[in-house]
């Protein structure tokens, strides 16, 4: 063995570790999942079902406490939820191990390339920056002046990280008029750093599609869709639908906005939540009832998540974030390809997220990680069990 494969499986336990441990403690220490998970005490019994579908797919038994978390959420116990700290750690890291092709996609100044070769529309930007080198709609080169030129009177904008922007983080909207933010008052300088070799895209403002914006529309409310490739086929998870409320512009729900489950024709199920279980029958600010309520174009959506995925097969996972503009057309927002938030989905539908083909998911699990990083090849997306 060389000393590059020796590295390599030394940085992957330790990532493996960090990542288990960093999922584990999400669920076993973080003061308001257990104030949660204190509301669906599991019986003697319901442990024993988790033990046995463990054992007998997985191998191992797990703890309780994701079961537990998504039961509160759902109001469903079942002993095939896939437990939260084996996606990250294990599934994705596994079926995503091209690092470097995950890395680079994950830029969203490189992404408009996979979304274009599947026919995928993408909001429109009006200027990025991709390591200082600003570029307008047509990418072509921009200096400084021109930058400024291009957003002085640009209205509604929206502006986000191309690299890491999980969450919400470092996410803003402005109204500029005559190179002044209407909402706050800033002026263009103090907005953006135009020295500085930030990664950002300034777009405008999406203009979603009616079954959407009637629900709640000072956000631009989007569709997680999980795609996985298992084989030589590509599936997609249950969907869940995100919301904004009471005034805010994103609707992520580690930033305040609320979730709900949405089948494959595009009805909604039950009630929306927020991560820590504020629930709601209706928006609290359309009044709209959220049960039965349906997005007719939501097949499209799905339809081409799993499109855009078959073009970069040499990953397993995407969290494809997309919503529906004003002609109904699908419309790619982002694409998450790691630390994705697996949880979202089982909190949303009482399922078995991989369906038929989870207990055969939770046997490679088993497999790769007895296996060093160099011998996983063997096996990838299920091949060789």
């Amino acid at each position: 063995m060389n000393i590059q494969s020796v590295y390599s499986n030394i940085y992957d336990k330790l990532w493996i570790k960090k990542k288990y441990g960093l999922y584990i403690n999400m669920y076993t220490k973080n003061p308001k999942r257990l104030a949660l998970q204190k509301q669906f005490p599991l019986s003697d019994s319901q442990k024993k079902e988790i033990d046995e579908y463990y054992m007998t797919y997985y191998g191992e038994k797990i703890p309780y406490e994701c079961h537990q978390n998504f039961a509160v959420h759902t109001g469903v116990f079942r002993p095939d939820y896939f437990a939260d700290f084996l996606y990250v750690p294990y599934f994705e890291h596994f079926i995503n191990d091209k690092r470097n092709y995950a890395s680079a996609l994950s830029d969203k100044s490189v992404l408009p390339y996979v979304a274009l070769a599947a026919n995928v529309k993408m909001p429109k930007h009006l200027l990025t920056n991709a390591y200082g080198v600003f570029r307008d709609t047509d990418n072509r080169y921009l200096n400084k002046e021109e930058v400024k030129r291009t957003l002085y009177n640009s209205g509604r904008i929206f502006v986000k990280p191309t690299i890491e922007s999980g969450s919400a983080k470092g996410v803003f909207t402005a109204n500029i008029k005559d190179g002044v933010d209407k909402k706050t008052g800033k002026k263009l300088e103090e907005l953006f750093d135009f020295d500085k070799k930030q990664n950002y895209v300034v777009q405008e403002f999406l203009k979603c599609n009616d079954e959407i914006a009637s629900l709640y529309d000072k956000s631009v409310n989007t569709f997680r869709i999980m795609t996985y490739r298992w084989k030589d086929h590509f599936y997609a998870m249950p969907g869940v639908f995100r919301i904004g409320s009471g005034g805010g512009e994103v609707d992520n729900a580690h930033a305040g906005g609320m979730f709900i489950a949405i089948d494959d024709d595009g009805i909604l199920k039950g009630k929306a939540m927020t991560e820590f279980m504020t629930v709601y029958e209706k928006h609290p600010d359309s009044g709209i009832l959220f049960d039965g309520y349906r997005i007719s174009k939501y097949p499209k959506v799905v339809e081409a998540a799993l499109r855009m995925h078959a073009m970069i097969p040499a990953l397993g996972s995407v969290a494809w974030d997309m919503t529906i503009d004003d002609t109904g057309n699908p419309i790619l927002i982002e694409a998450n390809f790691i630390l994705s938030g697996f949880w979202i989905i089982q909190c949303a539908h009482p399922c078995a997220p991989f369906g038929e083909r989870q207990p055969e998911v939770l046997q490679w699990i088993k497999k790769l990680k007895s296996l060093p990083y160099s011998k996983r090849g063997n096996y990838a997306f299920g091949f060789g069990l």
